[in-house]
Protein backbone atom coordinates (compact mmCIF):
# COMPACT_ATOMS: atom_id res chain seq x y z
CA UNK A 1 0.00 0.00 0.00
CA UNK A 2 2.82 2.35 0.94
CA UNK A 3 4.62 1.56 -2.30
CA UNK A 4 1.50 2.42 -4.34
CA UNK A 5 1.13 5.78 -2.54
CA UNK A 6 4.79 6.58 -3.16
CA UNK A 7 4.44 5.74 -6.85
CA UNK A 8 1.31 7.89 -7.12
CA UNK A 9 3.08 10.81 -5.43
CA UNK A 10 6.05 10.50 -7.78
CA UNK A 11 3.78 10.48 -10.84
CA UNK A 12 1.90 13.57 -9.64
CA UNK A 13 5.19 15.35 -8.95
CA UNK A 14 6.42 14.62 -12.46
CA UNK A 15 3.25 16.16 -13.90
CA UNK A 16 3.91 19.39 -11.98
CA UNK A 17 7.54 19.77 -13.04
CA UNK A 18 6.86 21.12 -16.55
CA UNK A 19 4.24 23.74 -15.53
CA UNK A 20 6.54 24.92 -12.74
CA UNK A 21 9.43 25.24 -15.16
CA UNK A 22 7.26 27.30 -17.53
CA UNK A 23 6.15 29.56 -14.68
CA UNK A 24 9.75 30.09 -13.58
CA UNK A 25 10.83 30.90 -17.13
CA UNK A 26 7.97 33.40 -17.51
CA UNK A 27 8.98 35.11 -14.27
CA UNK A 28 12.58 35.45 -15.48
CA UNK A 29 11.68 36.78 -18.93
CA UNK A 30 8.96 39.18 -17.76
CA UNK A 31 9.92 40.34 -14.24
CA UNK A 32 8.09 43.67 -14.54
CA UNK A 33 4.84 42.47 -16.03
CA UNK A 34 2.85 43.33 -12.93
CA UNK A 35 4.41 46.78 -12.63
CA UNK A 36 3.75 47.64 -16.30
CA UNK A 37 -0.02 47.49 -16.01
CA UNK A 38 -0.55 51.01 -17.25
CA UNK A 39 0.56 49.95 -20.73
CA UNK A 40 -1.78 46.94 -20.96
CA UNK A 41 -5.13 47.38 -22.69
CA UNK A 42 -7.93 44.90 -22.17
CA UNK A 43 -10.63 44.37 -24.78
CA UNK A 44 -14.16 44.41 -23.41
CA UNK A 45 -17.46 43.97 -25.19
CA UNK A 46 -17.88 47.65 -26.02
CA UNK A 47 -14.44 49.28 -25.86
CA UNK A 48 -10.79 48.98 -24.98
CA UNK A 49 -10.17 49.70 -21.31
CA UNK A 50 -6.69 50.53 -19.98
CA UNK A 51 -5.65 48.77 -16.81
CA UNK A 52 -5.41 50.49 -13.46
CA UNK A 53 -2.59 52.92 -12.74
CA UNK A 54 0.24 51.93 -10.39
CA UNK A 55 -1.08 51.84 -6.80
CA UNK A 56 1.47 54.42 -5.66
CA UNK A 57 0.05 57.00 -8.07
CA UNK A 58 -3.54 56.26 -7.07
CA UNK A 59 -2.48 56.69 -3.44
CA UNK A 60 -1.01 60.11 -4.27
CA UNK A 61 -4.26 61.16 -5.92
CA UNK A 62 -6.30 59.89 -2.99
CA UNK A 63 -4.14 61.72 -0.45
CA UNK A 64 -3.88 64.92 -2.49
CA UNK A 65 -6.68 65.26 -5.09
CA UNK A 66 -5.25 68.56 -6.35
CA UNK A 67 -2.04 66.90 -7.56
CA UNK A 68 -3.83 65.41 -10.58
CA UNK A 69 -4.91 68.84 -11.85
CA UNK A 70 -1.42 70.20 -11.16
CA UNK A 71 0.20 67.47 -13.25
CA UNK A 72 -2.22 67.95 -16.16
CA UNK A 73 -1.75 71.72 -16.03
CA UNK A 74 2.04 71.32 -16.08
CA UNK A 75 1.91 68.85 -19.00
CA UNK A 76 -0.24 71.23 -21.06
CA UNK A 77 1.95 74.22 -20.29
CA UNK A 78 4.99 72.25 -21.43
CA UNK A 79 3.44 72.46 -24.92
CA UNK A 80 1.54 75.77 -24.64
CA UNK A 81 4.14 77.87 -22.87
CA UNK A 82 3.96 81.05 -20.78
CA UNK A 83 0.19 81.62 -21.01
CA UNK A 84 -1.12 84.97 -19.85
CA UNK A 85 -4.28 83.27 -18.64
CA UNK A 86 -5.02 79.56 -18.12
CA UNK A 87 -8.39 78.03 -17.23
CA UNK A 88 -9.08 74.32 -16.87
CA UNK A 89 -12.06 72.23 -15.83
CA UNK A 90 -11.84 68.48 -15.25
CA UNK A 91 -14.78 66.09 -15.01
CA UNK A 92 -13.58 62.65 -13.94
CA UNK A 93 -14.85 59.46 -12.36
CA UNK A 94 -13.88 55.83 -11.80
CA UNK A 95 -15.39 53.35 -14.23
CA UNK A 96 -16.76 49.91 -13.31
CA UNK A 97 -13.27 48.43 -13.68
CA UNK A 98 -11.77 50.83 -11.16
CA UNK A 99 -9.93 52.89 -13.80
CA UNK A 100 -9.75 56.68 -13.66
CA UNK A 101 -11.85 57.94 -16.56
CA UNK A 102 -11.88 61.56 -17.70
CA UNK A 103 -15.32 62.50 -18.98
CA UNK A 104 -13.95 65.87 -20.09
CA UNK A 105 -10.86 68.04 -19.79
CA UNK A 106 -11.67 71.57 -20.95
CA UNK A 107 -8.80 74.06 -21.31
CA UNK A 108 -8.81 77.73 -22.33
CA UNK A 109 -5.52 79.54 -22.84
CA UNK A 110 -4.93 83.22 -23.53
CA UNK A 111 -1.67 84.39 -25.16
CA UNK A 112 0.47 81.26 -24.91
CA UNK A 113 3.23 80.03 -27.20
CA UNK A 114 3.03 76.86 -29.32
CA UNK A 115 6.38 76.06 -30.95
CA UNK A 116 7.38 79.72 -30.63
CA UNK A 117 4.16 81.08 -32.20
CA UNK A 118 2.09 83.35 -29.98
CA UNK A 119 -1.48 82.05 -29.92
CA UNK A 120 -4.01 84.69 -28.92
CA UNK A 121 -6.60 82.15 -27.79
CA UNK A 122 -6.70 78.36 -27.63
CA UNK A 123 -9.62 76.17 -26.57
CA UNK A 124 -8.98 72.45 -26.09
CA UNK A 125 -11.78 70.00 -25.36
CA UNK A 126 -10.74 66.40 -24.60
CA UNK A 127 -13.69 64.05 -24.13
CA UNK A 128 -14.13 60.45 -22.96
CA UNK A 129 -10.49 59.57 -22.40
CA UNK A 130 -8.05 57.58 -20.31
CA UNK A 131 -4.57 58.94 -19.63
CA UNK A 132 -1.31 57.17 -18.99
CA UNK A 133 -1.07 58.30 -15.38
CA UNK A 134 2.41 56.92 -14.89
CA UNK A 135 3.75 59.03 -17.76
CA UNK A 136 1.77 62.03 -16.52
CA UNK A 137 3.24 61.82 -13.03
CA UNK A 138 6.82 60.85 -13.88
CA UNK A 139 7.43 62.73 -17.16
CA UNK A 140 4.68 65.39 -17.03
CA UNK A 141 3.48 64.38 -20.49
CA UNK A 142 -0.03 63.67 -21.72
CA UNK A 143 -0.56 60.35 -23.48
CA UNK A 144 -4.09 59.34 -24.40
CA UNK A 145 -4.65 55.58 -24.19
CA UNK A 146 -7.99 55.20 -25.94
CA UNK A 147 -9.92 56.61 -28.89
CA UNK A 148 -11.04 59.89 -27.40
CA UNK A 149 -12.85 62.81 -29.03
CA UNK A 150 -10.46 65.78 -29.07
CA UNK A 151 -11.35 69.23 -30.41
CA UNK A 152 -9.11 72.28 -30.65
CA UNK A 153 -9.81 75.82 -31.78
CA UNK A 154 -7.08 78.48 -31.88
CA UNK A 155 -6.85 82.13 -32.91
CA UNK A 156 -3.61 83.68 -34.17
CA UNK A 157 -3.34 87.43 -34.67
CA UNK A 158 -1.72 88.98 -37.73
CA UNK A 159 1.05 90.66 -35.70
CA UNK A 160 1.99 87.40 -33.97
CA UNK A 161 2.08 85.58 -37.29
CA UNK A 162 4.40 88.24 -38.72
CA UNK A 163 6.77 88.02 -35.76
CA UNK A 164 6.94 84.25 -36.25
CA UNK A 165 7.53 84.51 -40.01
CA UNK A 166 10.29 87.13 -39.57
CA UNK A 167 12.23 84.74 -37.36
CA UNK A 168 11.78 81.87 -39.78
CA UNK A 169 12.59 83.86 -42.95
CA UNK A 170 16.07 84.83 -41.74
CA UNK A 171 17.27 81.34 -42.64
CA UNK A 172 16.04 81.44 -46.25
CA UNK A 173 17.12 84.85 -47.61
CA UNK A 174 13.81 86.70 -47.32
CA UNK A 175 14.04 90.21 -45.88
CA UNK A 176 11.23 92.31 -44.42
CA UNK A 177 8.50 89.68 -44.80
CA UNK A 178 4.99 90.86 -44.04
CA UNK A 179 1.70 88.99 -44.06
CA UNK A 180 -1.61 90.78 -44.47
CA UNK A 181 -4.92 89.07 -43.71
CA UNK A 182 -8.15 89.92 -45.52
CA UNK A 183 -11.82 89.33 -44.77
CA UNK A 184 -12.42 87.25 -47.90
CA UNK A 185 -10.36 84.30 -46.62
CA UNK A 186 -7.27 85.51 -48.48
CA UNK A 187 -3.81 86.64 -47.44
CA UNK A 188 -0.87 88.46 -48.95
CA UNK A 189 2.84 87.94 -48.33
CA UNK A 190 5.38 90.57 -49.35
CA UNK A 191 9.12 90.83 -48.89
CA UNK A 192 12.42 91.25 -50.65
CA UNK A 193 15.33 89.03 -51.58
CA UNK A 194 18.73 89.19 -53.24
CA UNK A 195 19.85 87.03 -56.16
CA UNK A 196 23.49 87.66 -57.00
CA UNK A 197 23.74 91.45 -57.40
CA UNK A 198 20.02 91.80 -58.02
CA UNK A 199 17.68 92.82 -55.20
CA UNK A 200 13.95 92.62 -55.81
CA UNK A 201 10.71 93.00 -53.93
CA UNK A 202 7.82 90.59 -54.38
CA UNK A 203 4.16 90.22 -53.51
CA UNK A 204 2.14 87.04 -53.55
CA UNK A 205 -1.60 86.73 -53.03
CA UNK A 206 -3.27 83.51 -51.97
CA UNK A 207 -4.52 81.64 -48.94
CA UNK A 208 -3.49 79.18 -46.27
CA UNK A 209 -4.04 75.47 -46.70
CA UNK A 210 -3.74 72.37 -44.53
CA UNK A 211 -1.32 69.61 -45.42
CA UNK A 212 -0.53 66.33 -43.70
CA UNK A 213 -3.27 67.11 -41.15
CA UNK A 214 -0.87 69.15 -38.98
CA UNK A 215 0.85 71.69 -41.25
CA UNK A 216 -0.12 75.22 -42.28
CA UNK A 217 1.11 76.19 -45.78
CA UNK A 218 0.90 79.32 -47.91
CA UNK A 219 -0.79 78.61 -51.23
CA UNK A 220 0.29 81.25 -53.75
CA UNK A 221 -2.08 82.07 -56.62
CA UNK A 222 -0.61 85.34 -57.94
CA UNK A 223 3.00 86.49 -57.81
CA UNK A 224 4.40 89.93 -58.71
CA UNK A 225 8.09 90.88 -58.85
CA UNK A 226 9.27 94.49 -59.29
CA UNK A 227 12.39 93.57 -61.28
CA UNK A 228 11.96 91.99 -64.70
CA UNK A 229 15.39 90.35 -64.51
CA UNK A 230 14.62 88.52 -61.26
CA UNK A 231 13.63 84.94 -62.19
CA UNK A 232 10.20 84.08 -60.76
CA UNK A 233 11.31 80.54 -60.04
CA UNK A 234 13.74 82.00 -57.46
CA UNK A 235 10.83 83.59 -55.58
CA UNK A 236 8.75 80.43 -55.85
CA UNK A 237 11.68 78.43 -54.49
CA UNK A 238 11.91 80.75 -51.47
CA UNK A 239 8.18 80.41 -50.82
CA UNK A 240 8.49 76.63 -50.89
CA UNK A 241 11.29 76.84 -48.33
CA UNK A 242 9.12 79.05 -46.13
CA UNK A 243 6.48 76.31 -46.02
CA UNK A 244 5.20 74.98 -43.80
CA UNK A 245 4.57 78.32 -42.14
CA UNK A 246 3.67 76.43 -38.97
CA UNK A 247 3.59 72.78 -37.93
CA UNK A 248 2.29 70.91 -34.90
CA UNK A 249 5.10 68.56 -33.84
CA UNK A 250 4.57 64.91 -32.94
CA UNK A 251 5.46 65.80 -29.35
CA UNK A 252 2.30 67.93 -29.02
CA UNK A 253 -0.32 67.01 -26.44
CA UNK A 254 -2.24 64.80 -28.87
CA UNK A 255 -2.37 63.89 -32.53
CA UNK A 256 -3.57 66.98 -34.35
CA UNK A 257 -6.02 66.60 -37.24
CA UNK A 258 -6.49 70.08 -38.72
CA UNK A 259 -9.82 70.47 -40.49
CA UNK A 260 -10.44 74.15 -41.22
CA UNK A 261 -8.64 77.48 -41.57
CA UNK A 262 -10.57 80.75 -41.70
CA UNK A 263 -8.89 84.09 -42.46
CA UNK A 264 -10.31 87.42 -41.30
CA UNK A 265 -8.86 90.91 -41.31
CA UNK A 266 -7.51 90.46 -37.78
CA UNK A 267 -6.55 86.84 -37.27
CA UNK A 268 -6.68 83.30 -38.56
CA UNK A 269 -8.84 80.62 -36.95
CA UNK A 270 -7.63 77.03 -36.99
CA UNK A 271 -9.86 74.11 -36.01
CA UNK A 272 -8.91 70.51 -35.31
CA UNK A 273 -11.29 67.58 -34.79
CA UNK A 274 -9.93 64.11 -34.14
CA UNK A 275 -10.55 60.79 -32.51
CA UNK A 276 -7.18 60.01 -30.99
Amino acid sequence: MTTNLQACFINQSKRLVFPLLLLSLFAVLFPNILEARDYIVYETIDKFIPSAAPPAILTQIEENPEILEQKIRKAIQNQIAAPENFEMQIDKSFDKYGNLHFNKIDVKVQNGFIEGLLVHHAHLSLNDLYLNLEMLFTEEKIRVLNKALINMHILIKEDALNDFVKTKSKKINIQNPKIRLFNNNEMELSGSTKYGFIRASFWTRGSFEIRNEKELHIRSRRLKVNRANMPRNIINSLLRKLNPIFEFKDEFLFKVNLKEIRITGEHIEITSFSTH
